[in-house]
């Protein structure tokens, strides 16, 4: 049972402590009187949604601390020394929330993931409010409730937490832009993809062709300016992590740069064709055979991933990130060299994932080891002044840019 809860610097709670003794304990008052913070810190305590709009104004952190007495539960019991977090008949939840939105989570004193915070509340305790049957109209709640059935949760906290248990590094969360519009999407299903991860930042992919070609594909991407407005709430009401704009193999145009800025992107990633083809992807899942036809003719749709850093290069001055057939550190060293800040490099290092982590190290340590040496025949001692070196653009690319940018 609960026997006590701390919450300090939360909402407009300065300092308050509640013993709660055994039986049952009723909160009562007026509208207003804040019963509803303490039920808020709470589910805090268990895993619930943050954000930075939950700390006392003035404070640099809130915290909430739940104690619980375990009271013989075999199964939270069970749960603690399959974590190692046991500590006898007690169990402490503390959770610390940072006025930059960023969160950290405990379990009997130890650093926890929030899934795994998840985990335990989930056996400690049952919360239940007014209206809650109305989640079931919502597809995502719809297919939790599909995976509770099947006894998946489990493997999917498993899956979604173990990324952080190997890295540090940067994590960026991955959403279709179509599904803002098809299914809804808004600012708390960000906030469920950023929690589940842990993730630094969110990526928000656009795939016309792919949906296109698919055979259950959305293409109504009408109204995509609702990103402004979702981008924006969820900056100021959850997180303020950089969002990224994402192309998968067709390449964002100069057009494109300017209507992703106008959204309030932090940054683009131009997916520009010469890498993986998703149309050619989605062919093997095309039964009709004069479909498949149709959509072998776009196999080579979009604009070349070169051409799209000078494209968005041109109207856009936030990061850029080059993706899209980057092979080797050379090809890192020219994509920065004429507008991207950093590359993204798939194919190789799946490859080499394949055969063993050991490959993986080899490739990533082959292509830092060609970057630096491109970088030291260029006279270029830092990426900011590969940034700065100069280049001269032949064949096709020159035309293209020519043409589009009005360059010579």
């Amino acid at each position: 049972m609960l026997d006590q809860l701390s919450v300090k610097n939360f909402v407009v709670v300065e300092d308050l402590n509640i013993e709660f003794l055994h039986g049952m304990t009723v909160v009562t008052g007026e509208t207003g009187a804040g019963k509803s913070i303490l039920v808020q810190a709470l589910n805090l305590a268990i895993g619930g949604r943050s954000d930075a709009t939950l700390v006392r104004h003035g404070k640099s952190k809130a915290e909430i601390i739940a104690t619980f007495s375990l009271d013989g539960n075999q199964s939270i019991q069970s749960v603690l020394e399959g974590l190692d977090l046991e500590d006898g008949n007690e169990c402490i939840l503390r959770r610390v929330i940072g006025s930059d939105g960023k969160s950290r989570s405990y379990v009997n004193g130890s650093n926890v993931t929030l899934s795994t915070l998840r985990d335990v509340g989930y056996h400690l305790i049952d919360m239940h409010g007014q209206n809650e049957h109305q989640l079931l109209l919502r597809a995502d709640q719809q297919l939790l409730l599909l995976d509770g059935f099947a006894q998946l949760e489990d493997d999917k906290n498993a899956i979604n937490s173990i990324v952080r248990e190997y890295t540090n590094s940067l994590v960026i969360g991955n959403l279709g832009a179509v599904n803002f519009i098809k299914d809804g999407w808004n600012e708390e299903i960000i906030d469920k993809a950023v929690e589940m991860i842990d993730a630094d930042a969110i990526a928000i992919h656009f795939n016309p062709l792919q949906e296109a070609i698919q055979p259950e594909g959305d293409v109504d991407f009408k109204g995509m300016e609702i990103l402004r407005n979702i981008i924006s709430s969820y900056k100021n009401s959850h997180k303020n992590i950089p969002f990224i704009a994402k192309q998968v193999g067709e390449g964002f145009s100069k057009e494109d740069a300017e209507i992703i800025d106008n959204f309030g992107f932090d940054a683009i990633d131009v997916g520009g064709s010469g890498g993986t083809s998703w149309a050619a992807v989605e062919l093997y899942r095309i039964k009709d055979e004069e479909f498949k036809e149709l959509a072998e003719n776009f196999i080579n749709w979009g604009i070349p991933t070169a051409a799209s850093i000078f494209e968005v290069r041109s109207v856009f001055d936030k990061t850029l990130i080059a993706t899209g057939g980057i092979r080797n550190g050379i090809d890192i060293a020219k994509s920065i060299a004429i507008g991207a800040d950093c590359c993204g490099i798939a194919l190789p290092i799946l490859k080499a994932a394949l055969k063993s982590p050991e490959e993986v190290v080899k490739v990533l340590e082959r292509l830092i080891k060609e970057l630096k040496i491109a970088m030291f025949l260029t006279g270029c001692d830092s990426i900011e002044k590969l940034k700065k070196a100069p280049y001269i653009v032949k064949g096709e690319l020159k035309d293209w840019i020519s043409q589009r940018l009005g360059k010579p």
